[in-house]
């Protein structure tokens, strides 16, 4: 917050230079010259006090304003490695389905799912981020294809073992290793 003892006496130094000034402007021939270089030298002090209150808050107010951005910029990083983490939960915690359709994907070295459009297990990974609609050709013989998204494609390639099927699941038997195609 800019210092407010100094913004107060930068405001209270001007309004008293303003006071002297008026004195100055109504001044009779009759004031003696002495006094007149006295309310001058006043004024002129007065005025450099009121610069250096001025330049001290504007030096604090652009203090603070860096202080805002990396604030934000905290709170920006911040936000990112949150939703990072959700989408990694997200994909730690997918059911049965949607391991087996990323396990073929990975287990074939390819990014692309191509499936119907609509498939509900392809519309739970793409609600979730994991991956995304990259072509729907629509017509009597359409399909969608779907991209795994780089980041959960990078972090699959390194942890296979996160598509393994799950006890008690369906299809639990399948191998998570595959042929490793890259």
């Amino acid at each position: 917050m800019p210092d407010a003892p100094a913004l107060l006496g930068a405001l209270q130094s001007l309004k008293t230079a303003s006071d002297i000034l008026k004195i100055l402007r109504s001044a009779d021939a009759g004031m003696e010259k002495a006094e007149l270089k006295l309310k001058i030298a006043e004024l002129a002090e007065l005025l450099a006090d009121a610069r250096m209150g001025v330049l001290d808050a504007r030096e604090e107010i652009q203090s603070l304003q860096t202080r805002v951005e990396e604030l934000e910029a905290a709170l920006d990083d911040k936000a990112a490695r949150e939703a990072a983490a959700a989408r990694l939960a997200r994909l730690r915690s997918m059911g049965e389905k949607e391991r087996a359709m990323l396990r073929s994907a990975l287990q074939g070295g390819e990014r692309s799912i191509v499936c119907t459009p609509g498939n509900a297990t392809a519309v739970s990974l793409e609600s979730a981020g994991i991956v995304t609609l990259a072509k729907d050709t629509g017509g009597l013989h359409s399909h969608a294809i779907y991209l795994i998204q780089e980041w959960a494609w990078v972090y699959l390639t390194a942890h296979a073992e996160e598509l393994a099927s799950q006890p008690g699941s369906a299809g639990s038997s399948a191998s998570a290793g595959g042929s490793g195609r890259k």
